[in-house]
């Protein structure tokens, strides 16, 4: 649902009417506009240290910004941009009035929720909005430019603003700060979400509201794609674990891994269209750069003779057996780390050296983790199987990350390379007389030969998830998949070339001996702790079980009782008290273990719903 209303009032010509104080500058040297100053900041340091060096950095402008006072007496500013163009900021009648009727059209807003706030001016919307916040409210504040930001902090006293842990601020025409958005996804996925435009703050950088806008909603994509595989998998994840615990008790971890191969350059290899292109030249890299390659892409390679350094799986899928692994002697070859979530039966039969990766995200794994020992942990920080080998490449130690099959896209006969197919190939198959449409999820994009492409959503999100990771960490990211979506921060380079330049010269290695002597070191597993937790958690579900029982009889008695009108009855108030007792014994933390069964509920099955009050102007 969308409520949208626009103020169109004409600021320039309001000085030849009203009869207005005198232009000035903000005097920085004020003890009083200084004292002001000083508040705002130390209360904005309690939750966002990272913007006091940004602020104190910044000299007042006195030719972009002149103070004024409104008819109400509130401040307001005319911000000077670069071409010349004087943009009053907020209303010449009353600021406050004027931030109280936009926030009105939000209408009654819900007892929790997300308020996006996109321009702060001098903090009239962001403390309006703030005096009606209850306990389940966040506001993100994103303001481009930070000199008008500070300007607010010398004029008003927002201190009760800034120290609220409610409040999340975010600054600069690049700034990157959305852990909001991941912190409290289940307030969006609910629909409690709304943004606010204060248009006079945008116009003066709508470039970089609009890209922090379209970041906004990448990063909501992301956490849309997470919340939807736990909804959808969260059960198959925790059975495929339970499974698995039985074949891994002695299997080591990923611990030893860490910085193995410092100093090497990694080829990361996807299973994207563009991989038969130029996976020949990885046998010039063998031995060079360290071949980390993603399930899907296994049987092109095997079939080509060329053995990676180590292979990455993360989804537990039946199908992973006899399309990759089943009655195929290489595998002993090849180095294999997969998430303890893994196919249970391949983790039994795979005949090379293997290692288990810890899934934190796992509740039954936390449950269990003190029997099992922590055997380290690779991020799949994106949730897919690529992101998890781009990770394993920096977990060895890799400063230089060469990509390959990573397309993100694809043109109309495939998906991916020959010798891999998945459920998109055989979507794309049963579309394609018709044309791959946009109302089937393909969507149209132009990949970077500036040719017709097409993706889907889930692809998206992958992309933005290596374009973050790429931004966080100061590595050298190669590109060079020859195909597909650009990637923002990786230098595009034919694999040739990354050859050429990173691997040619470097000494050979023996990766297989290196892991394989690693993968013969058995873990320690207290098999006593073990029995004994689950020996625990059994008995504990058999009396809840029945404790449950007996309070939906209760609950049937209440109402018989309700229906006679009986609710005055001692009987009545006894019963409760019953039920009470009941519910506090049953209460334990190991409950949580069912969570992921029925992740599904109420809180994730509600509509997505994105008030958007666009454009506001102060009238």
């Amino acid at each position: 649902m969308s409520n949208e209303k626009e103020f169109n009032a004409d600021f320039l010509d309001l000085d030849e009417f009203i009869q207005l104080p005198e232009k000035k500058p903000v005097d920085t040297g004020d003890p009083a506009v200084r004292g002001i100053y000083e508040k705002n900041l130390n209360a904005l340091g309690t939750h966002h240290p990272e913007l006091i060096d940004l602020l104190e950095s910044l000299d007042a402008n006195e030719e972009r910004i002149e103070l004024l006072h409104s008819e109400s007496g509130h401040p307001r500013i005319v911000y000077k941009k670069d071409d010349g163009e004087q943009v009053n900021i907020h209303s010449a009648h009353s600021p406050v009035d004027c931030a109280n009727e936009a926030i009105n059209l939000l209408g009654k807003m819900e007892k929790e929720g997300i308020i996006v706030l996109f321009g702060f001016g001098l903090g009239y919307f962001a403390e309006e909005i703030y005096k009606r916040l209850e306990k389940g409210h966040i506001i993100l504040v994103y303001e481009a430019t930070p000199l008008l930001f500070k300007t607010a902090m010398q004029i008003k006293d927002l201190s009760e603003v800034f120290k609220s842990d409610k409040v999340k601020v975010v600054i600069g025409e690049k700034a990157d700060n959305f852990s909001v958005i991941h912190s409290h996804h289940h307030l969006i996925a609910n629909g409690k979400f709304w943004i606010i435009n204060h248009h006079p703050s945008v116009s003066l950088n709508k470039e970089a509201y609009d890209r922090f806008s379209k970041r906004l909603e990448e990063e909501k994509r992301i956490t849309d794609a997470a919340v939807a595989t736990v909804i959808g998998r969260g059960k198959e994840f925790i059975d495929a674990f339970l499974q698995c615990v039985p074949f891994s008790l002695r299997k080591p971890g990923v611990t030893g891994l860490k910085d193995l191969f410092k100093g090497r350059p990694s080829i990361v290899v996807s299973a994207g269209p563009s991989l038969d292109k130029n996976l020949h030249l990885l046998k010039q890299a063998k031995g060079k750069a360290i071949i980390i390659a993603v399930d899907g892409a296994l049987p092109t390679l095997l079939s080509c003779d060329i053995v990676p350094d180590m292979i990455v799986a993360v989804d537990p899928v039946q199908d992973n057996i006899d399309d990759k692994f089943r009655d195929n002697p290489e595998l002993e070859k090849v180095p294999f780390i997969c998430l303890y979530q893994y196919t249970p039966e391949m983790i039994s039969i795979y005949p090379g050296p293997l290692f288990i990766n810890g899934v934190p995200g796992n509740i039954a794994y936390i449950w269990l983790l003190d029997a099992l020992g922590d055997r380290g942990y690779i991020e799949a920080f994106g949730g897919s199987v690529a992101h998890l080998a781009f990770a394993t490449a920096e977990y060895v130690g890799s400063d230089v990350i060469a990509l390959i099959g990573q397309d993100l896209s694809f043109k109309e006969d495939r998906a991916h390379t020959k010798g891999y197919s998945d459920t998109l190939d055989s979507v794309m198959k049963k579309n394609r007389s018709d044309g791959l449409k946009e109302r089937d999820g393909f969507l149209p994009v132009t990949d970077m030969f500036g040719e017709d492409a097409y993706t889907i959503l889930q692809f998206l999100s992958f992309k933005t998830s290596i374009e973050n990771r790429i931004r966080q960490f100061n590595r050298t990211i190669i590109n060079s998949t020859e195909g597909g979506l650009l990637i923002e921060g990786a230098v595009n380079m034919r694999l040739a070339d990354f050859i050429s330049e990173y691997c040619i010269n470097l000494d050979e290695i023996d990766t297989f001996s290196i892991l394989s002597a690693l993968a013969d070191n058995d873990m320690d597993c207290d098999l006593d702790t073990l029995i004994r937790t689950v020996k625990e958690t059994r008995d504990i579900f058999n009396k809840t079980g029945s404790r449950s029982k007996t309070i939906l009889k209760y609950i049937k008695k209440l109402k018989k009782i309700k229906n006679r009108r009986q609710k005055d009855f001692p009987e009545f108030h006894n019963i409760i008290k019953k039920v009470e007792m009941l519910y506090e014994k049953i209460r334990n933390p190991v409950l949580n273990l069912l969570a992921h069964y029925h992740y599904g509920l109420e809180l994730y099955l509600q509509k997505q719903d994105v008030q958007d009050i666009d454009e506001i102007e102060d009238e």
